[in-house]
């Protein structure tokens, strides 16, 4: 052995281990958030094991508590931005799956996709600031609806971090 082997570190990593990464991948997302509560799967699975007090603490719940406070808090804008979604109109998003998806989260449960919704919002105040500076139009027949939501997109992007 030499004197730099003594020192050799070896890197495992063994969540990338391909066996368990095909097993994680083939387990149904309802299974992993279901009825709006995330790391459903291993709540169950750890039912027995873990004291009920730990598993259904609120605390330390992730970044997706986060994106949720701050879309409630902004709800009325992100309503009134998405009565009219420039998205939409020019096809990259179904309005009705959107405006479904605000909806769910102001009930209080966790869209399954909240990273492809906060996305959405992204996409729409930029649409918005893009015609704004007259980069592109829209076809829209009301204009004073599109400028009351490029404010209130204004105001969004202005709040998020």
């Amino acid at each position: 052995m030499t004197h730099a082997q003594v020192f050799t570190q070896e890197m495992r990593y063994p969540f990338l281990d391909r066996r368990l990464v095909e097993f994680l991948f083939s387990i149904p997302t309802d299974q992993l958030v279901h009825n709006g509560q995330r790391r459903s799967l291993m709540r169950r699975a750890l039912a027995h094991i873990v004291p009920r007090s730990v598993l259904t603490r609120q605390t330390k719940s992730g970044t997706g508590r986060c994106a949720i406070t701050t879309l409630n808090k902004h709800r009325a804008a992100i309503m009134a931005l998405l009565r009219s979604p420039l998205s939409v109109e020019f096809g990259y998003l179904n309005g009705a799956a959107l405006r479904e998806a605000i909806g769910e989260l102001h009930k209080g449960h966790v869209p399954l996709y909240i990273g492809q919704l906060l996305r959405a919002i992204h996409l729409e105040v930029w649409l918005r600031d893009v015609i704004k500076r007259g980069i592109i139009r829209s076809s829209s027949a009301d204009k004073a609806a599109t400028t009351a939501a490029i404010s209130d997109g204004e105001q969004i992007a202005q709040a998020t971090p």
